[in-house]
């Protein structure tokens, strides 16, 4: 990033010469950006005079992180003001998915297992998703309260700090194991971030599956016996 100085008062007959310098804040110096300390030379010719910092790109998602800037001068120089503040905007997000597009159980397994993975970014701090459970458009929709409990779970994944691509997190949904002999029923499954603010999406259509509940159930069919 460049920060400049200028002169915004008075004529100047002569060369004169300020420091300019970084200040830790929320950034920290070496991480994220490279600390400076250089001298800015003004006469004549130059009322402006601007120096570079380094900024650190690196693959962590931040939130925006600042640090301060000082410029100082012996007179007759007059600074003001003396510090300025550069606010480093992250240009990383973490991406997250669905790690299948189907997950399955027999009934008398009781859940159905479905997991979140983080596909993308290092989490500087956590990062919570939110599952939810809705009713299928299909056929063979399963029914809320009756073959699968909605909403359970407890539905709000939390990725602590220091995930990384790979994580990945499980949750349940109980489904009901009934004595009806029925035909494999699906429910629909949907993920989002919990805070729209924080620097973080879902892959495209890898924010949605599927929940199929497979019967184990039987009937008996035999002779009627006569009387």
């Amino acid at each position: 990033v460049e920060v400049c100085a200028v002169v915004t008062d008075g004529t100047l007959e002569r060369t004169v010469n300020i420091t300019l310098e970084t200040l830790p804040g929320s950034a920290t110096d070496g991480e994220d950006y490279d600390a400076v300390s250089v001298e800015l030379v003004f006469n004549t010719t130059v009322s402006r005079s601007c120096a570079e910092i380094p900024i650190t790109d690196d693959p962590l998602v931040e939130p925006p992180e600042t640090f301060n800037v000082t410029i100082t001068g012996d007179p007759p120089v007059i600074i003001d003001p003396p510090t300025s503040i550069v606010t480093i905007v992250d240009n990383d997000i973490a991406v997250f998915q669905f790690t299948e597009l189907e997950y399955s159980a027999i009934e008398d397994v009781r859940f159905i297992c479905e997991a979140i993975e983080l596909v993308s970014g290092v989490l500087t701090f956590p990062i919570s998703v939110t599952v939810t459970t809705a009713q299928s458009l299909s056929a063979t929709a399963a029914t809320a309260d009756i073959d699968y409990e909605p909403d359970p779970f407890p539905g709000v994944l939390i990725f602590p700090e220091g995930s990384g691509p790979g994580t990945i997190l499980r949750d349940n949904v109980t489904i009901v194991d009934d004595d009806i002999v029925e035909e494999t029923e699906d429910f629909d499954l949907f993920a989002s971030v919990t805070n729209p603010s924080d620097p973080a999406r879902f892959a495209d259509t890898r924010d949605m599956a599927v929940g199929l509940i497979m019967d184990d159930d039987r009937v008996i069919i035999g002779f009627e016996m006569p009387n």
